[in-house]
């Protein structure tokens, strides 16, 4: 079918273009390095290393650091080489991998970060819920489906509908109180969690968090070209869909592991307190990496069999309470968003409908 449709399809003129190689160079380090740091920091830590970083038979932990911290300074150096380089090539009259010329357009660099961190929610979302109702609540792979099938439908749903909204409401607006829908969401599913939460008491809040992501989703990128000149609209869609791309991952991994440590040092605190030992933060840190890694020592296993024998339900409660408090992260990560979108100058919709024509000045 793409092959027919394909063949429908105008060629486009030929167009002679460079590729910048030094730039993809380091952007490809830049973007690699901040991601590695966010798969890192939950495992070694994020800033005094918790556990060794061995690499090639030797131990890599320069003044104590993480190697998460390590890689996320290694990223924000490549990353100020990289604008400085491509400051460099447009100033000379070279056509570097993305012109700084976007962000001179406040519309496009204030969405561009906005889209940023509202990312960080799109890549944690449908990790951390799903997670959380098979292994807190021990719901199967159908009940997990229908409650996110329901996020889904809500967010369809508006997506569909933001369309017309954005004909009576202020673009700026309508994505500011569909971010206020999301905290709502986020709410309400703080308020429904338990144990034993119904499917209903789950697919409720992600149904009412999906209309507000529909809405986000659907006009960022809407109201991010709306100003933008024809001619830059090529290298900021790609440089947005990075930005995307970046906030998908890092969201993953860090909320991921903020909330996996959570549940696991949630556990071993409640274990302690009912069997009635006493535990340093040190020992504490050293249970939670050997559970990580399944090394926890025979005679812990049997301590922890006869004095909490009701493990199983400890370890749902700690989950659900990790999962609220990262709850908590979500909802800071909307209302960082939120700031930023308060910043987006005021666009008519008439300009969200019209497609800017080659030479319309920002």
């Amino acid at each position: 079918m793409a092959l027919l449709l394909a063949r429908s399809m105008r060629e486009t003129p030929t167009v002679k273009a460079s590729i910048d190689g030094l730039g993809v160079f380091l952007t490809f380090i830049a973007i690699r390095s901040v991601v590695l740091a966010g798969m890192l920091g939950g495992i070694y830590g994020w800033w005094k290393a918790r556990r060794p970083f061995e690499f090639a038979g030797m131990t890599f932990n320069p003044l104590n650091l993480s190697p998460a911290a390590v890689s996320a300074f290694i990223g924000a150096v490549f990353i100020a080489l990289l604008l400085n380089h491509v400051n460099r090539k447009e100033e000379t009259g070279g056509v570097p991998l993305f012109s700084m010329k976007l962000f001179d357009n406040r519309t496009f660099a204030v969405t561009f970060v906005m889209a940023v961190v509202f990312f960080l929610l799109n890549g944690a979302l449908p990790f951390v819920v799903p997670v959380f109702l098979q292994e807190a609540v021990g719901f199967d792979g159908a009940k997990t489906g229908t409650v996110m099938m329901l996020f889904m439908f809500g967010s369809m749903l508006a997506s569909l509908a933001s369309g017309k909204l954005v004909a009576h409401l202020q673009p700026r607006l309508l994505m500011q109180l569909a971010m206020l829908v999301i905290v709502a969401g986020f709410v309400l599913l703080f308020i429904t969690t338990s144990p034993d939460m119904s499917v209903m008491a789950g697919a409720a809040p992600m149904f009412v968090v999906g209309l507000g992501f529909g809405v986000v989703v659907t006009q960022t990128p809407n109201v991010q070209f709306s100003t933008l000149p024809a001619e830059l609209q090529g290298e900021g869609s790609g440089l947005s869909e990075t930005a995307k791309e970046v906030g998908v991952g890092l969201g993953t991994a860090v909320v991921a592991s903020i909330m996996f440590g959570l549940a696991l040092g949630g556990m071993v605190d409640k274990v302690a307190l009912q069997a009635g030992e006493k535990i340093t933060a040190q020992e504490r840190a050293e249970l939670i990496i050997q559970i990580e890694d399944e090394t926890v020592p025979k005679e812990v296993e049997e301590l922890v069999a006869a004095k909490a024998p009701n493990l199983e339900e400890l370890t749902r409660t700690a989950y659900v309470e990790a999962f609220q408090l990262t709850l908590g992260v979500l909802v800071g990560i909307v209302l960082l968003a939120l700031l930023a979108a308060s910043f987006i100058p005021k666009i008519e919709a008439e300009a969200i409908r019209t497609p800017k024509s080659p030479g319309t000045p920002a």
